[in-house]
């Protein structure tokens, strides 16, 4: 389940996992989905979790754009945090094109 704890303690742990190697983009893709999830269940303020959300997805992406942990985390953002549902999905989308 998805509480406070556990979200901090992902955080945590996926922290020591990109000191341990930077480019691990798995560990940026799982930073994200904590940070949203604080803020989509209010456990954090929304303004105060999800850009920092966006920025280590956009970095995941940035080391790995075939993930689809990433992909799934940006959409969530763009339809939650930014209020568009105008993300670009389907077979001709592009890595990288999220609504902002």
């Amino acid at each position: 389940m998805a509480t406070e704890d556990s979200m901090k303690k992902g955080i945590e742990s996926y922290k020591k996992a990109i000191e341990a190697d930077p480019d691990y983009a798995l560990a940026y893709a799982g930073l994200a989905q904590c940070y949203g999830i604080l803020g989509f269940w209010g456990y954090y303020a929304p303004n105060d979790v999800w850009p920092m959300a966006k920025t280590m997805a956009n970095k995941a992406l940035e080391l790995d754009d075939t993930l689809a942990e990433v992909h799934a985390t940006l959409s969530m953002i763009s339809l939650i945090y930014d209020w568009s549902c105008l993300c670009k999905v389907g077979p001709k989308r592009k890595s990288g094109e999220y609504a902002s």
